[in-house]
């Protein structure tokens, strides 16, 4: 019998790695410039949030205290905070830690993906056509909690395959179901936008149960055990978020809920169908997403014919697997009728899409050497056409925020306030004390309350509170610094001494 090549062996095993290592490297230049600027153009997107979702953990470690009516975004996401703030202790106050964080955690969960024999194909296959698309790599490197949040999702889905094992013991799909719960929890105390994603393994395990409701069986007794537990798991995580989170900040959560959910859907079925289409053809049927739509879209009904005409071609886990997958896309769509819909939003939706088509290829692969050899050139033109766009990013790198955070450092920051939208994206490394402002929401009141206000030239990043007040800014100004941010012009206003006294 003739002896494998071990060099062939090792590349065999390894070829999965080596292209996460190798995904990983590409996201290293972007890793200290500014976000890109056709990742989300009709929205200041990661160039403010980046920032902003960091500002209470920075304000914490500078000044010993938190304040949650201080930055709307800890209060719509504790946990990220929670997470933000030992990792700041430890490795310091930069944007980098920020977006390693990200970045890491996507890396951890390919790394559980590609680890286990069952899901290693799925997981080399996700990379290769999910996280090469060019909103999802670039969010894989954002400091904020979209990202992190889908990576949570994504790894509790592996425990969903151990919870509806058909070979599983008591005590393991038990803790399954138990892990799964906590990581959605996690998964929507990142931001509560997700918290529709709380229903996922109720509504899992209910769709694993009706196939077997008219027929009494010990399956169907045990799937009704599972059902039942993941119902109270989920109560119990959601009942401790509501405890320990929204009840004691509840006036101002729903302030802040009012003001973030309010309006995003039309209340007229023509206009809520009109934004709808428009969404999709102006958004996301576009060169960048093109690819991946109808790729999903192919894999989605390639999958459900192989699973109607051939379902042995499936594989246990992968038949599991893309029903998760599917029921997760569909809660994605209630997303697409909103009216403001930045791409940030949407990042999960692209990930359940590529994970979708990640199982497709899978199974497809495994249809005889033509399918294996089109499924192969068709993951290959996805990773090319996504990076040929990758590459455009790289040449487009800016470094605006860099030149305001290098002037900022010139001057000594403890105990002062820098205001403004982009004053947390500007401040990083320094023991400023920073916040927002926008009119009729937060701080507004509070503006001039610093030794910095940074606004935009005519104050659109605030809502124009200022000007809405009435207040003339120059009249309380020793001096001002323009810097040009991507497409702002952002003026740095150093508030009088007498403004302090």
């Amino acid at each position: 019998m003739k002896t494998q090549n071990p060099v062939i062996r090792f590349i065999g095993r390894s070829y999965p790695w080596i292209f996460l290592l190798l995904w990983f490297a590409i996201q290293l230049p972007f890793l200290n410039s500014d976000p890109d600027s056709f990742a989300d153009i009709h929205t200041r997107g990661a160039w403010t949030d980046e920032g902003l979702y960091s500002g209470t953990a920075r304000n914490f470690l500078n000044t010993g205290t938190i304040d949650p009516y201080e930055n709307s975004l800890f209060t719509r996401g504790p946990l990220f905070t929670l997470t933000q703030i030992p990792l700041f202790f430890i490795f310091g106050q930069s944007l980098l830690v920020a977006r390693l964080m990200v970045l890491l955690s996507v890396v951890l969960m390919f790394c559980l993906f590609m680890r286990q024999k069952q899901t290693r194909l799925a997981g080399l296959f996700l990379l290769a056509a999910g996280f090469t698309q060019f909103h999802v790599f670039h969010f894989s490197h954002y400091a904020m909690a979209e990202m992190l949040s889908t990576n949570i999702i994504l790894i509790s889905l592996l425990f969903f395959l151990r919870a509806f094992d058909t070979e599983a013991t008591t005590r393991s799909w038990k803790r399954s179901i138990i892990a799964a719960a906590a990581l959605l929890f996690v998964a929507y105390g990142m931001k509560i936008q997700f918290l529709y994603i709380a229903f996922l393994l109720p509504g899992f395990a209910l769709l694993m149960l009706i196939p077997h409701l008219a027929s009494p069986s010990e399956e169907r007794r045990l799937l009704w055990k599972k059902f039942g537990h993941s119902v109270l798991w989920t109560t119990i995580f959601a009942a401790a978020y509501v405890l320990l989170w929204y009840l004691p900040n509840m006036e101002f959560y729903h302030y802040v809920m009012s003001r973030e959910v309010d309006s995003r859907y039309h209340t007229t079925i023509s206009n809520f169908f009109g934004q709808t289409r428009f969404n999709f053809t102006e958004l996301l049927f576009v060169p960048y997403l093109k690819p991946l739509i109808i790729a999903g879209a192919v894999s989605l009904v390639g999958s459900l014919l192989l699973l109607a005409i051939r379902p042995s071609a499936w594989r246990a886990a992968e038949r599991l697997l893309f029903g998760v997958a599917l029921l997760w896309f569909l809660m994605e769509l209630h997303k697409i009728p909103m009216s403001y819909m930045p791409h940030r939003y949407l990042v999960s939706a692209y990930s359940s899409i590529g994970l979708m088509t990640a199982l497709f290829v899978t199974v497809f692969i495994r249809q005889g050497r033509l399918s294996a050899v089109l499924a192969i050139v068709a993951v290959c033109f996805l990773a090319a056409w996504q990076l040929n766009h990758t590459r455009e990013a790289y040449e487009r790198r800016t470094y605006d925020l860099r030149a305001v955070n290098s002037y900022l450092k010139e001057y000594d920051w403890k105990g002062k306030t820098i205001t403004g939208a982009w004053g947390p994206s500007a401040a990083w490394g320094t023991k400023a004390r920073v916040f927002p402002v926008w009119y009729d929401f937060v701080n507004d009141e509070r503006a001039m309350d610093a030794r910095m206000i940074m606004a935009e030239s005519d104050q659109e990043d605030s809502d124009r509170s200022l000007i809405m007040q009435g207040i003339d800014i120059a009249e309380h100004t020793d001096s001002v610094r323009r810097f040009h941010i991507w497409r702002y012009e952002v003026d740095l206003h150093w508030l009088s001494q007498k403004q302090q006294d």
